[in-house]
């Protein structure tokens, strides 16, 4: 299985459950010809659902607001783009659909959940009525005349939770984890391929390195999410200890060094008290001979007094 092929139908794999909450049957890579002409996911109403609100919150089901009887999902991952051939390869999958499976064309939705904004795309059509924002450049809609109307979602600016798996954006992809894992509703369903979504986070992060990760989401006690969260974090651990080993003997040559220059000063006081005592030794013997001096001077004098000049 290609890597395009195993990204597209993890995705299909991972909306399921979602889907399947809103009473939708989920098809993946259904074959449209005779030439194995693929279309990513197929969903499929089995169910009436009258208020997805009663099933889930709408974070997870907003840019499918419109679910058809029958729903075609094309997929373009962080290496495609979606482009005019993109588009008419879609509307040939809605028409190939309707004719194998015998539907109606209204009862078909196109959505095209994409990793990069169309914009060369859809620039020719922003500043007329066929092209529609819903929600920012997250959800927006081209709906041309005569044409079947086309969902664009895009993976790198959603809100959705689930979809947010496969935004390429590891703060994204974080948030989106968290808030399965909080919210408890698809987590058990979407747990399982979790590690596969960690190899397609793994083949997208770029520039966006796994140390700016985990500024953002530093490891907790909780289980880790993707392979490389517990190799990090266990090479993050071994380079803690690495450090803390080194800053212990820096400190410990530090002490040496402290002790050596403490013996080195002691030794300079030694020193310079044995200097002090030598100068003081000298300057008292200084006093000792001017004293001497002095008396013989008196002595001099006196003697002179008494028998004069010689």
């Amino acid at each position: 299985m290609s890597d395009r092929t195993e990204w597209h139908k993890l995705l299909g794999l991972v909306l399921s459950p979602l889907f399947e909450q809103l009473g939708y049957e989920t098809r993946l890579e259904v074959d449209l010809s005779l030439k194995s002409h693929f279309i990513d996911i197929v969903v499929i109403r089995r169910v009436e659902v009258k208020d997805f609100n009663q099933v889930i919150d709408r974070v997870y089901w907003e840019a499918f607001d419109d679910l058809n009887e029958h729903n075609l999902i094309s997929f373009k991952s962080y290496s495609e783009s979606f482009g005019s051939f993109e588009a008419e390869e879609l509307l040939g999958h809605l028409i190939n659909y309707c004719k194998q499976y015998d539907v109606s064309r209204k009862d078909v939705n196109l959505y095209a959940i994409v990793h990069h904004y169309p914009e060369q795309f859809l620039k020719p059509f922003i500043k007329t009525g066929f092209y529609k924002k819903i929600k920012g450049e997250e959800i927006t809609d081209l709906d041309l005349e005569g044409f079947k109307r086309i969902r664009f979602i895009k993976t790198r600016t959603t809100n959705n939770p689930v979809l947010g798996l496969f935004s390429g954006d590891p703060v994204r992809i974080k948030k989106s984890y968290e808030f399965l894992k909080a919210e408890g509703n698809l987590i058990s369903e979407v747990s399982s391929y979790l590690k596969k979504i960690g190899k397609y986070i793994g083949e997208v992060i770029e520039m966006y390195t796994k140390e700016d990760f985990f500024k953002e989401f530093p490891p907790d006690e909780s289980p880790f999410v993707f392979p490389w969260e517990e190799e990090y974090h266990n090479k993050e651990i071994e380079a803690i200890k690495q450090r803390v080993e080194q800053e212990k003997q820096r400190a410990e040559q530090e002490k040496h060094r402290a002790e050596q220059e403490k013996q080195r000063a002691e030794q300079e006081r030694q020193s310079i008290e044995q200097e002090r005592q030598s100068i003081e030794q000298e300057r008292q013997r200084a006093e000792r001979i001017e004293q001497e001096k002095r008396k013989a001077e008196e002595l001099l004098n006196e003697y002179r007094r008494r028998y004069g000049e010689l």
